[in-house]
């Protein structure tokens, strides 16, 4: 008795894994999905098609997984995009949704998914606001790096922005001269704090969390002693 059961429960599971095996799911369901910029996301509604294989992995909630595999994926691709360009960003999604993809752990398999992407107003402002940031700062950098870093440089820049004051430009060279040489020492004042920080960081990595609990109380102990109270208490906050 026990064995024509456990054949007849075998022989149950296998006609309806054969059943499952041919009915295909169709959802929908919106999600917001992370850009090239912390905090500005897509909206995004994906419209998708699955099913739920039998030889797949148990799981209770396929459709859950399945929901849950396609805005793992979609993430990972609008992470890299803009959201001033949302029709760029769905045309990759739809690319990448548009063939099978088999969803871990579980027996559903998405056959095929397409996703509508919209931005908000206020999101779209603030990336161009980001964007004239990102643009100036770069044009900081490249001021800095690059012209006032050579004296010659800086000479041309200035001569460039005030060309009626071309007779004044003999008087100025001590002037790019200075300025050349604050900015190459602030680098290496700047290159020494990056090499001490990375040397901290290697050092308080390799500490157990009591070690560094302690060595924070220690050096907050000798800032106060060294008159800096304000400071070990920021310490202590970090």
């Amino acid at each position: 008795m026990t064995t024509s059961y456990a054949t007849g429960s075998s022989f149950r599971q296998f006609i309806r894994g054969l059943f499952e095996r041919t009915v295909e799911h169709q959802t929908q369901f919106p999600a917001r999905l992370p850009s090239d910029v912390d905090g500005l996301t897509f909206n995004a509604v994906f419209a998708m098609t699955w099913e739920n294989r039998a030889t797949g992995a148990h799981h209770r909630t396929p459709e859950d997984a399945a929901r849950d595999h396609v805005r793992t994926l979609a993430s990972t691709i609008t992470a890299q995009m803009s959201v001033l360009d949302p029709l760029a960003a769905e045309h990759r999604l739809n690319a990448q949704l548009g063939y099978p993809h088999p969803v871990p752990h579980s027996p559903a398999v998405i056959t095929h998914a397409t996703a509508r992407i919209t931005v908000d107003e206020d999101t779209i402002r603030t990336a161009r606001e980001s964007e004239k940031n990102r643009a100036k700062l770069d044009d900081m950098r490249l001021l800095k790096d690059h012209v006032l870093a050579d004296p010659v440089m800086a000479c041309a820049w200035w001569l460039a922005d005030h060309p009626e004051r071309l007779e004044k430009l003999a008087t100025m060279g001590p002037v790019f001269d200075r300025l050349a040489a604050l900015t190459t020492a602030n680098d290496g004042r700047a290159n020494t704090l990056l090499q001490v920080a990375d040397v901290l960081e290697r050092f308080v990595s390799g500490l157990e969390a009591i070690d560094r609990q302690r060595l924070i109380e220690n050096t907050a102990h000798v800032m106060t002693t060294y008159g800096r109270p304000d400071l070990a208490d920021e310490l202590k906050g970090v």
